[in-house]
């Protein structure tokens, strides 16, 4: 499989089509590591497996683990109210909406850009000034006026907007600003020295920049642009947060290990809610594949213009997968073609 994987990551970042990180690990094994293209285009910098990535939606599962903790020490409920309980009554998000909901991506609420087009949120991102979306809080009038697409519990709905409310109710519950809370709660306690909320106009030693492919007609690539306009400046609680593979892998051991949270509430975390599509379903802040009663893995995606991840864990194989890219569109292939070995 080393090989195999090694030969697949070659040809696609010869063809342009990868860049950046792969490990592969059972236990305390490497079975896999590997770093590929480019974390500085301008100056042929390479990426290395020390290499910290924009990790867009992978972020979710950190919000969920803070909403958890909170809920294990009695400051929030699954049941909890979400209107109510920051003020936002007399929006358009219903008082029936709840910490569940949002966690299973199920409130129906609308959301603050349409997340199956990477071209709205560029749009979305560069209409609005540089400082309008600092804080979590500056979010909300993106969307809590906006009608809601269905009744609370319907369906499921992937949902960005259910996450920035979240972020509000850790700031709420927690007394601290969403980004301290998952820097001291999160990565302080699962070791994850490199992760954090880096906003673009930091200098920070190892960061890959982002970057899209403009593309012809016919597919072919014509150049490459940095996202630094198309993704929101200072990350929020549905994306943005960096990390390293070796900051993923800590967060996936330490999240079934019980730094985190206690097993009760992991397992709570990986139960099935809601079918997203056949064999897939969504717990509390991860994707879960199935086959019958056995789990085959659970983790996030993650896209964002120039940022692509895929972070998961196969718990029959004990097998810990990171993927991160600094462009767009690559890891899902990646991860395709490696769960096929893997069931191999």
């Amino acid at each position: 499989m080393q090989q195999k994987m090694h030969q697949l990551l070659q040809q696609m970042s010869d063809a342009g089509e990868f860049s950046g990180v792969v490990t592969i690990r059972q236990g305390d094994f490497a079975l896999y590591a590997g770093a590929f293209g480019l974390a500085n285009r301008a100056f042929r910098v390479p990426n290395t497996m020390d290499t910290i990535f924009g990790l867009a939606s992978v972020t979710k599962m950190f919000t969920s683990v803070a909403v958890l903790q909170l809920i294990e020490q009695g400051r929030l409920a699954l049941d909890t109210q979400v209107a109510p309980y920051l003020g936002l009554e007399g929006r358009a998000i219903a008082t029936e909406v709840t910490v569940h909901h949002l966690l299973t991506h199920t409130s129906g609420i609308a959301d603050y850009f349409d997340d199956d087009d990477d071209d709205l949120l560029e749009q979305l991102v560069s209409s609005l000034p540089r400082q309008s979306l600092a804080d979590v809080a500056s979010f909300v009038p993106l969307f809590a006026d906006k009608p809601a697409r269905f009744a609370p519990g319907a369906q499921f709905e992937y949902n960005g907007a259910g996450y920035i409310l979240l972020g509000l109710l850790i700031e709420k519950a927690s007394g601290l600003s969403y980004f301290d809370y998952v820097r001291q709660n999160i990565f302080a306690r699962a070791g994850m020295t490199d992760a954090d909320f880096i906003p673009f106009d930091v200098v920070r030693a190892r960061v890959a920049e982002g970057y899209l492919p403009p593309r012809e007609e016919g597919g072919a690539v014509t150049g490459w642009r940095r996202n630094i306009f198309s993704v929101p400046p200072y990350g929020a609680p549905d994306g943005g947060a960096f990390g390293s593979a070796e900051d993923m892998t800590r967060f996936l051991r330490a999240l079934r290990g019980g730094k985190l949270i206690s097993p009760g509430w992991a397992a709570a975390m990986r139960t099935p809610r809601v079918s997203v599509v056949p064999q897939i379903s969504y717990g509390y802040g991860l994707y879960i594949l199935a086959a019958g009663d056995h789990i085959m893995r659970y983790g996030h995606t993650g896209e964002d213009p120039g940022v692509s991840a895929r972070v998961m864990y196969y718990p029959l194989h004990d097998l810990d997968v990171v993927i991160l890219c600094n462009q767009s569109g690559c890891a899902g292939k990646v991860l395709a073609q490696l769960h096929r070995w893997i069931l191999a």
